[in-house]
């Protein structure tokens, strides 16, 4: 494989990646918006967008192990989990 068509396909890469992206972010948007109108409280859709991808992840860590969260850290974690993720997203 040559240079140019490398680099072609790390564009077209980054620009599917980008379009995905910004398609997904959109999507969030709208599912919160349906969410409160159905009645969920911010806090209850806030915690919906950490749940379950936390789950999803959940084997990955495992594979890594829980003693150290794969390289992270407890105390690392904690903050993360204090003053990130849902505090976070609910301040905002």
């Amino acid at each position: 494989m040559d240079r140019t068509s490398s680099r072609r396909s790390a564009t077209a890469l980054g620009l599917l990646c980008g379009t995905g992206a910004a398609l997904f972010w959109a999507l969030g948007f709208v599912a919160a918006r349906q969410g409160i109108e159905a009645g969920l409280s911010p806090f209850v859709i806030a915690l919906d967008r950490f749940v379950w991808p936390g789950l999803a992840l959940l084997p990955v860590v495992a594979a890594d192990g829980f003693r150290d969260l794969g390289g992270l850290g407890w105390r690392r974690a904690a903050m993360l989990a204090l003053f990130g993720g849902l505090p976070l997203a609910l301040l905002a």
